[in-house]
């Protein structure tokens, strides 16, 4: 369909019809802004699993993912645990 014909049936200016149609069906990743959350329940599993076994206190953050199966990048455990207080 032509642009003409989407502008006199919207009523909208041709730039923004021009940028609706550009716009990527899938939003682009925005490198560390789109990282993933992780909720509550994924900290206090942490926080548990390290509070339940004394060796833990001392682990590497890789033996930690690895144990509570929640396999995510070093640098996101050390945050969950810093929000957690540790």
């Amino acid at each position: 369909m032509p642009f003409i014909t989407i502008i006199t049936t919207l009523q909208e200016p041709l730039l923004t019809i021009h940028a609706i149609y550009n716009k990527p069906l899938t939003p682009r990743r925005g490198g560390f802004k789109n990282h993933l959350k992780y909720d509550t329940s994924a900290r206090r599993r942490l926080v548990d699993f390290i509070k339940s076994y004394n060796w833990a206190c001392t682990a590497i953050y890789a033996k930690l993912s690895i144990e509570i199966k929640l396999y995510i990048f070093n640098f996101i455990i050390k945050q969950l645990l810093k929000k957690e207080g540790f």
